[in-house]
């Protein structure tokens, strides 16, 4: 059969047929050499269904991603096992499936719910010359990210907290946006909130990778101080305006004090701010810049924690000491109040993008698409 260059592919929702994706990935991994597959979210029986067939395969994805869909002990089990075939890209948010003469490229992640529940949209190209340049781009990748370094990725893996999805999601039309939104103060609708958080991230010119390890470190907070969308301690705030004490795009609060916060001037070199104990000091200033202390709050006994304006986001995310500490700090700040003055400007619907990995997928494509 002589396909067509250019091949549209797409489910609908909730037809109970063969999905159209399987078909066209069985039909170019065939007779194909090799199978390069770029998702950040995998579903490893219905990967293994497509790679037993096939003498050579490789994958690049995103460990936090891919740990968060089948649970870190049976990836940990996975990367033992085929580790030399695997690269980790953050940020990875690409889906493609390249072989010698043919791509898929498409919205479904190579899941069970992606290929055959959602409604995706994708297109199979045969064109050689568009086929070259995937597999160029594959290469880069893959070259980039080298080896994966099993031994940190299982230490990484260990410290990792699985997001909890909410319990029930906001009901919100993404790209329905009010002509005129409140960029400031408290949202009544959560299309207020997308409109603010696209507002942010485009005009302060935060990157969208940034802005997804920057989401990524707020769950982290959120499962590691065990704080509900609601508790009058957390705030998740995005500020109306930057100023010279508060440079911030979006922050993390806890009661009094800044926990976590990124704008746009640092995200670009995938830097965020982040709170510490003041014996972390020393370290902060040695690799990564200067520091500047927290005023002490009345009662407060120890030296005051400190604030490093630009930490390396990844190494935040990697580093099982650094998040610690950092973590330590958050802790003490949790018990230092039983509410935070800043209540008012907290927004529970970043809680819910934090959190729910569909919807956050859903909100960061409708405001970087739109860009």
């Amino acid at each position: 059969m002589v396909m067509s260059q250019l091949t549209l592919l797409h489910n609908a929702a909730g037809v109970d047929r063969y999905s159209v994706f399987e078909e066209a990935l069985l039909k170019v991994a065939r007779d194909a050499d090799e199978l390069l597959v770029a998702s950040p979210y995998i579903s490893i029986d219905l990967l293994r269904s497509y790679t037993r067939n096939v003498e050579g395969w490789r994958i690049i994805t995103d460990l936090y991603s891919w740990a968060s869909v089948v649970g870190k002990a049976t990836l940990l089990s996975y990367l033992q096992e085929e580790h030399n075939r695997i690269r980790m890209v953050h940020g990875l948010h690409a889906k493609a499936i390249v072989t010698d003469a043919a791509v898929v490229v498409s919205s479904a992640n190579l899941t069970w719910k992606g290929y055959s529940e959602n409604e995706e949209l994708g297109v199979l190209i045969t064109d050689q010359n568009m086929v070259a340049e995937a597999r160029a781009w594959f290469e880069h990748l893959w070259s980039s990210a080298g080896p994966l370094d099993l031994e940190k990725a299982i230490g990484a893996l260990k410290e990792f907290h699985r997001p909890r999805a909410t319990a029930s999601r906001p009901n919100v039309k993404l790209g329905a946006f009010p002509r005129k939104s409140k960029l400031r103060g408290r949202s009544s609708a959560d299309e207020d909130v997308i409109a603010a958080l696209r507002h942010k991230a485009l005009d302060d010119g935060i990157p969208k990778a940034a802005l997804l390890t920057y989401l990524d470190l707020v769950a982290v907070l959120i499962e590691a101080l065990d704080v509900s969308a609601d508790d009058p301690r957390l705030v998740l705030s995005i500020p109306a305006r930057k100023s010279r004490n508060y440079p911030s795009s979006l922050a993390a609060t806890i009661n009094k004090r800044y926990v976590l916060n990124i704008n746009g001037e640092k995200s670009s070199s995938g830097a965020v701010g982040a709170i510490f104990p003041a014996t972390y000091k020393r370290r902060i200033e040695k690799c990564c810049g200067p520091t500047s202390a927290f005023k002490r709050h009345t009662g407060e006994a120890d030296a005051p924690p400190i604030w490093a304006p630009f930490f390396p986001a990844d190494r935040l995310l990697e580093n099982a000491e650094d998040r610690e500490s950092w973590l330590r700090q958050a802790k003490a700040e949790l018990h230092r109040g039983k509410s935070s003055p800043f209540k008012k400007h907290h927004e529970k619907y970043l809680y819910a993008v934090a959190m729910d990995l569909d919807l956050r997928e859903k909100v960061l494509d409708d405001i970087y698409h739109l860009s």
